[in-house]
C-alpha cells in the first residue's frame, strides 16, 4: 500500500536541514532533497573541470576570430592597393550620403523645435 502522508515540514514549505557527514576518508557528504547522498569534493571537482575545459573553448574560439579578421584585413588592404581610384571613390560617396543624411536629420530637428 502506498503511504500519501506529508509530513507538516512540507505543508509549510519548509525542507529538513541537510545531513553533513563523511565515510572517514575526509569526505564530506551531503544530503540531497530527493535522498541521495552527494559528495561535494568529487562536485566541486567536477565544477573546476567544466570551468578549464569552458576556458580552452573561448580561447579557441577568440583565436580563430582573430586569425579570421587578420585573413579579412589582409584581404581589404589587397583590394584596396590593386584598386586606389574605385576605393576612393566609394568612401567619397558614402561619406556624402553620411553628410546628406546628417544635414537632413539636424535640420529635421531644428523645424520640430518650432
Amino acid at each position: 500500500m502506498i503511504d500519501m502522508r506529508i509530513s507538516s515540514q512540507r505543508l509549510r514549505g519548509q525542507h529538513p536541514i541537510p545531513s553533513f557527514g563523511g565515510n572517514g576518508k575526509g569526505e564530506i557528504m551531503r544530503k540531497t532533497g530527493n535522498g541521495h547522498n552527494v559528495d561535494l569534493e568529487q562536485f566541486l571537482n567536477d565544477i573546476k573541470t567544466i570551468v578549464k575545459d569552458g576556458e580552452q573553448l573561448l580561447k579557441a574560439g577568440v583565436s580563430e576570430v582573430k586569425q579570421r579578421a587578420l585573413t579579412r584585413v589582409k584581404t581589404t588592404n589587397r583590394a584596396v592597393r590593386e584598386h586606389p581610384m574605385k576605393t576612393l571613390g566609394i568612401v567619397f560617396g558614402l561619406g556624402v550620403l553620411v553628410g546628406i543624411l546628417a544635414t537632413h536629420s539636424l535640420a529635421g530637428e531644428e523645424e520640430d523645435e518650432d
